[in-house]
C-alpha cells in the first residue's frame, strides 16, 4: 500500500507546462507540499514552499497546496489574501476554489462559504481524491458530520488510496459521538476505524495523531501515549505532534514530576537542534516551558524570536504574552502603582503601532484592553477611549455582544459622537447574529438557540438604549431598555442603567425595583447594583438607618425565592448515575458503588477553570461541614492533565477535599461546562445537576443535600 508521501498527483492546472520534464517537477514539488500538510508539518509547508513557488509560479496546484499549509501555519490573513487573489485570477481553475476552501474552513465565522467553495473546486474536478478529501473535510469542520460520513462512504471505493478520506470519516465518527450525549458506541468504532487505517498503512500520521489526541484529552492517557510516539517517528519536524506528545508525558500517571520533565525537556532539545530556524518552533518551545515554569529558558526563547524573527507572527505573540503577564501580575483591582499602569497602556500601544500585524483578533484584543483600561480612569481622555473604541470595534472578533453596546456606552457617557456610538450599537446585531450562526451546530435544538440569541441581542439594545438616554432621546430609551431587559433580564450592567434611567426621571420605585433585582443577580464581577441600591436607600430615608434590616427582608425575600426554585429543578424521575472507579488524588480507589447509601455531592472542575478555581473555598468548607457525616460525601472530579502539579496546588491552597482523577469519564458521561456538580442520592441517581459557578455555594448546596436526606428519610 502506497503512503499519502508517495501519491502520484495528477495536475489540473489550467497553464500548460512546457515540457514533460518539467510535468515531473511541478509534480514533485506539489507532491512535498501536500506530504508536508497531512504529516501536520505546516510551518515547512509554508517556509519551504515559497522557493517552490517562485519555481513554479505557474503551477496553481503548488500553489493551492502552499496557501493550505500557510492558513494551517496560523498565517492565515496572508492565506485568505493570496485564495481570493487565485479565484479572481484564475476563475476557471478548480485549485483556486480548492485553496479557498480550505482556507475559510481555518475561520470560525465563514462556514458557509467554505462549503460553497468545496463545492465549486469538487464540481470542477469531480473525479480528483483531493477534491473529494477537501469536499468531506470542509463538511466535518462545519459540524456535518453525517454528511461527510455519507459522502465519503458514497465515494471512497472510487479512490485508489483512500486512507486521507477514511481518516476523514474517522474523525467526523468520533466527534459525532462525542457531543453534548457521548455516543460510546460511535467513539469506539471511530478508534477501531483508525487502527484499520494504521493497519493498512503504516505510515499515516493522522491515524495516529487524532486517535492520541481523542485519548489524551479524554484522559485515557496510557492509550494515547504510544500513538503520539508513534507519530512523532513518522512526523519529527511537526509542531502539534510535539504538542500533543509532550500533553501525553504529562498526562502518563506511572511517571514522577521529575521524570515528566526530563523526557518533554529531552525532546525539546533534539527538536530545537534541527528547528532552531523555524519561528513557530521556537514559539512551541516557549510554550512548552511556560507550562513547565522555566521561566529562564522561556525569556531566552522569546529573545531569539524576537531579534532573529522581529516582524513575524511568533514575534507578535511574545507581546500579547507580555503585555498579558504583566496585567495578571495586578490581579482583578487593577494597578495601585500610576507608573505600571502607564507601562502596560505602554506596552499595549506599543503593539498597536507596529508597522503589521498577522493576526487582526491579536490587534483587536490589545485595542479591547486599552479600551477597558482607559475607560475605568476618568482621567483618560474623550480621544484616547474613542481612539481604542474605534480600534476595538473595528478588529475584535469575540464577544460583539459585550465589545459593541460597551464601546457605544462609553463614548456616550462621554457625550461625544453620539451617532457614531449609535452606529457602534447597531453594528453589534449582525456581530452577534454571525458568531451564533457560525456555532449553529454546537446547539441541539432550536429553543436553545434561540435562548441565546435573545440573551446576547439584548445586551446589545442595552447599548443602544443607553445612547438613547444620553441623547436625551427619553421616549426611545425607555421604550429600547425595556426590550433589552425582556431579551436579557440577568444582566447586571442594564438592570443598573434601568434603574438610574427612572431614578433620573423621578420614579424611585421603579429605580429602586430594577436595583434589587441586580443586586440579587450573581455574577463573578463587581456588580453596580450594590451601591446604587444603598445610595438610593439613602436618598430617600435622609441616611442609612434601618438599612441592614432593609436588606436582610430582601434577602430573606431572596432566599425564600431561590430555595422554591432549586427546589423545582430537582429531577422528577432521576437517574443512575454512570458508574466509576476512579483513583484519589493520594492513590486510593474510589467507586460510585462506595458512594451507595449516602448523599453525594460530586462536583466536575479543573484548575484551568476560572469559576471552578473561583467557587473551590466553599467546596472545602462544604467539605468541612460534612466531613464526619456518614451518610454525606463530597468528592470532586478534577479534569486536569498533571496529577503531580494538581496535587501540589492542593497543599498550597490548603484543600483536603476528596479528590478524584479522570481517565475520560468526564468525557464518557458529556460533562461539557465547567464547574457541573451532581447531588446523587442515597439510591446512585441523579436528583439535581447544577451547571456553572453558584455565588451562594454552600448555602444552596446544603439546601438540595438536606432536601435528599428527608427525601431518604420518608421513604
Amino acid at each position: 500500500m502506497k503512503s499519502i508521501c508517495t501519491l502520484i498527483l495528477i495536475s489540473l492546472s489550467v497553464v500548460p507546462i512546457s515540457s514533460e520534464r518539467d510535468a515531473v517537477k511541478v509534480s514533485s514539488a506539489s507532491e512535498q507540499l501536500r506530504a508536508m500538510y497531512f504529516n501536520l508539518n505546516f510551518d515547512s509547508g509554508e517556509i519551504e514552499g515559497k522557493p517552490l513557488l517562485q519555481k513554479f509560479p505557474q503551477s496553481s496546484e503548488v500553489t493551492a497546496w502552499h496557501i493550505l499549509n500557510m492558513a494551517a501555519n496560523a498565517s492565515l490573513k496572508k492565506a485568505l489574501v493570496a485564495a481570493e487573489k487565485m479565484t479572481k485570477t484564475r476563475p476557471n481553475d478548480p485549485w483556486s476554489w480548492f485553496a479557498l476552501a480550505g482556507v475559510l474552513s481555518h475561520t470560525s465565522d465563514r462556514g458557509e462559504e467554505a462549503l460553497a467553495a468545496s463545492q465549486k473546486a469538487l464540481a470542477k474536478a469531480p473525479k480528483h481524491p483531493d477534491f473529494m478529501w477537501l469536499r468531506a473535510e470542509t463538511l466535518k469542520n462545519q459540524s456535518k458530520f453525517q454528511e461527510a460520513i455519507d459522502f465519503i462512504e458514497k465515494n471512497y471505493a472510487s479512490v485508489k488510496d483512500p486512507q486521507q478520506l477514511m481518516v476523514v470519516r474517522a474523525e467526523a465518527l468520533y466527534l459525532s459521538g462525542a457531543g453534548a450525549r457521548p455516543d460510546t458506541a460511535k467513539t469506539s468504532a471511530a478508534l477501531e476505524a483508525f487502527a484499520e487505517i494504521r493497519r493498512l498503512d503504516k505510515t499515516n500520521v493522522l491515524a495516529h495523531v487524532l486517535p492520541g489526541q481523542f485519548l489524551v484529552f479524554a484522559r485515557r492517557t496510557p492509550e494515547g501515549y504510544p500513538l503520539l510516539k508513534k507519530a512523532l517517528e513518522l512526523s519529527p519536524n511537526s509542531n502539534r505532534v510535539h504538542r500533543l506528545y509532550w500533553q501525553a508525558v504529562a498526562g502518563l500517571p506511572e511517571l514522577s514530576a521529575e521524570q515528566k520533565q526530563a523526557e518533554i525537556e529531552a525532546d525539546i532539545k533534539s527538536l530545537l537542534e534541527r528547528r532552531s530556524g523555524f519561528p513557530a518552533t521556537l514559539s512551541t518551545v516557549r510554550a512548552q516551558y511556560e507550562l513547565l515554569k522555566v521561566s529562564e529558558k522561556k525569556r531566552q526563547i522569546e529573545e531569539k524570536i524576537l531579534q532573529e524573527f522581529p516582524q513575524s507572527k511568533e514575534a507578535e505573540w511574545v507581546f500579547v504574552h507580555r503585555y498579558r503577564e504583566f496585567r495578571k501580575e495586578a490581579g482583578p483591582q487593577g494597578f495601585s502603582d500610576p507608573a505600571k499602569t502607564n507601562m502596560y497602556r505602554a506596552m499595549l500601544r506599543e503593539f498597536i503601532n507596529r508597522p503589521m500585524h498577522h493576526d487582526d483578533a491579536l490587534l483587536g484584543d490589545a485595542y479591547r484592553n486599552l479600551f477597558i483600561d482607559l475607560n475605568d480612569d476618568p482621567s483618560a481622555s474623550t480621544a484616547e477611549i474613542i481612539e481604542a473604541a474605534r480600534g476595538m470595534t473595528r478588529f475584535c472578533v469575540a464577544n460583539p455582544e459585550t465589545i459593541f453596546p460597551s464601546a457605544a456606552i462609553a463614548l456616550a457617557d462621554r457625550g461625544a459622537h453620539f451617532q457614531e456610538a449609535e452606529a457602534m450599537a447597531r453594528q453589534g446585531f449582525s456581530k452577534v447574529r454571525q458568531k451564533l450562526a457560525a456555532r449553529r451546530a454546537a446547539f441541539e435544538t432550536q429553543g436553545e438557540y434561540v435562548l441565546v440569541l435573545n440573551r446576547l441581542t439584548g445586551m446589545v439594545w442595552h447599548g443602544l438604549g443607553w445612547v438613547h438616554f444620553k441623547e436625551g432621546r427619553y421616549a426611545e430609551a425607555e421604550k429600547t431598555l425595556l426590550q433589552a431587559y425582556e431579551l436579557a433580564p440577568q444582566h447586571t450592567p442594564l438592570l443598573h442603567h434601568l434603574g438610574q434611567f427612572y431614578q433620573f426621571r423621578k420614579d424611585l420605585d421603579k429605580a429602586e425595583g430594577f436595583y434589587i433585582k441586580g443586586a440579587l443577580v450573581e455574577t463573578l464581577g463587581t456588580n453596580p447594583n450594590h451601591n446604587a441600591l444603598k445610595a438610593l436607600y439613602e436618598l430617600r430615608n435622609g441616611g442609612l438607618n434601618g438599612y441592614e434590616e432593609y436588606v436582610r427582608k430582601l434577602k430573606e425575600i431572596d432566599t425564600t425565592k431561590r430555595r422554591e426554585k432549586i427546589f423545582a429543578l430537582r429531577i422528577k424521575d432521576p437517574r443512575p448515575a454512570t458508574p466509576f472507579i476512579l483513583k484519589t488524588v493520594t492513590g486510593e480507589k474510589l467507586s460510585l458503588e462506595d458512594l451507595k447509601g449516602k448523599v453525594s455531592v460530586i462536583n466536575f472542575w479543573g484548575m484551568w477553570c476560572g469559576p471552578c478555581v473561583k467557587e473551590l473555598p466553599d467546596i472545602q468548607k462544604l467539605h468541612e461541614r460534612y466531613k464526619d457525616d456518614s451518610m454525606v460525601a463530597i468528592v470532586t472530579i478534577d479534569n486536569d492533565p498533571d496529577p503531580a502539579v494538581l496535587k501540589q496546588w492542593l497543599a498550597k491552597n490548603n484543600y483536603n477535599f476528596t479528590t478524584l482523577l479522570d481517565n475520560g469519564y468526564v468525557e464518557k458521561v458529556g460533562i461539557r461546562s465547567f464547574p457541573t456538580t451532581w447531588f446523587i442520592d442515597e439510591q446512585g441517581r441523579i436528583a439535581f445537576t447544577k451547571v456553572g459557578w453558584s455565588e451562594k455555594l454552600l448555602e444552596e448546596f446544603v439546601w438540595r443535600i438536606e432536601d435528599l436526606r428527608q427525601m431518604a428519610a420518608r421513604q
